[in-house]
């Protein structure tokens, strides 16, 4: 395996090399450039290095997780992943980089998709006629 990565217990084979514990894989194509994975490695193919897992992440088997209240996106500003920490945690419940609570895009989460609306569990609910009614009613009673 290459300098950073193990294998498990009895393994015989150069594709079960995985990165330690607190790294991702990175595989450098052609030209040089590094690009994180979620999965095996064909170390045959492409040389590996593993690289330090950033805060807000859970790296582990070479695939690297959101933490709850984190948000990444990959290569937005190098070719690694750019961690945010997100408003509120309910907005962004941790899992696969990119994962937003429902109802909830763009960065950090901090968007409901069109046509919906912030719920107070960090999530987006669809909008609907009746969620009117409450202004409705006050008009109504005001006048």
């Amino acid at each position: 395996c290459a300098p950073g990565q193990t294998t498990l217990q009895g393994s015989r084979d150069i594709k079960d090399c995985v990165c330690e514990a607190g790294t991702v894989a990175a595989i450098a194509n052609s030209t040089g450039n590094l690009r994180t994975t979620n999965g095996s490695i064909d170390a045959g193919i492409e040389a590996t290095k593993c690289l330090n897992c950033s805060a807000g992440l859970l790296c582990e088997n070479d695939v690297a997780l959101q933490l709850k209240g984190f948000w990444a996106v990959w290569g937005e500003s190098s070719d690694f992943l750019s961690v945010f920490q997100c408003r509120d945690a309910l907005q962004c419940p941790g899992g696969a980089v990119g994962a937003c609570a429902t109802g909830r895009e763009g960065r950090a989460c901090g968007s409901c998709i069109t046509g919906f609306a912030a719920q107070f569990d960090g999530t987006c609910a669809k909008c609907g006629g009746q969620s009117l009614w409450p202004i409705i009613v006050m008009l109504l009673v005001v006048v």
